[in-house]
């Protein structure tokens, strides 16, 4: 279910602008979730950080949490964990069940992760596999029947944050990883990030 009246994580722009309204706009969802007794899931890369960042700070730094509690009118259990999608789907049962309901396995499908720059870093907060080789999504590939080819680019980035001010940035940076994934010989580029899949799909005349 969607959180009723959630704040947007103010993401890169809340982040270079002010510290404390980058960590206050995610905490706020974090006090949502908890009243409604819920976990955050969320599909976007920068939302999910943002969010990790503003519970570990709730729970780590105890007067920064009485000012929060004070402010939203709550009280901080630990409860209302944040989670990207991908690492849901990707835990050993959920791979099982998609594997059990793939009927039309997309096999000679050979497919590369990109996880971007944002999904795994800081490892010491998100806690993945691994941030520089993760692999969690491979399995996710596997277990509908396509090919996970290996390749060095899973976590570098697009550039997608600066389509605005320094498109020459975003070019350079998304034509290297097209070109990394053809020449892995990838039919497909499987991202985790949504800003990462649309700059990577809308360069792609500038590589073909």
């Amino acid at each position: 279910m969607e959180l009723k009246d959630w704040s947007c994580c103010g993401a890169s722009s809340a982040h270079s602008l002010d510290h404390e309204l980058f960590l206050r706009l995610p905490a706020r969802n974090v006090a949502l979730a908890q009243g409604a007794g819920l976990d955050i899931v969320t599909p976007c890369p920068a939302c999910y950080q943002r969010t990790l960042v503003a519970d570990r700070q709730l729970r780590e730094d105890r007067a920064w949490r009485r000012e929060m509690e004070d402010l939203l009118g709550f009280t901080y259990t630990g409860q209302g964990r944040p989670r990207h999608l991908l690492e849901i789907l990707s835990e050993p049962e959920m791979v099982d069940a998609v594997r059990e309901r793939v009927t039309r396995p997309l096999r000679g499908l050979r497919v590369v992760s990109y996880y971007g720059c944002v999904l795994v870093r800081p490892p010491g907060i998100t806690g993945w596999d691994s941030p520089e080789n993760p692999v969690r999504m491979d399995r996710l590939v596997e277990a509908i029947g396509a090919e996970p080819v290996d390749w060095s680019w899973k976590v570098d980035c697009c550039g997608a944050s600066l389509t605005l001010s320094r498109r020459d940035i975003v070019v350079t940076l998304s034509t290297r990883l097209a070109e990394a994934a053809g020449e892995a010989g990838a039919d497909i580029i499987a991202c985790a990030c949504g800003l990462c899949h649309i700059n990577l799909d809308a360069r792609q005349a500038l590589v073909n």
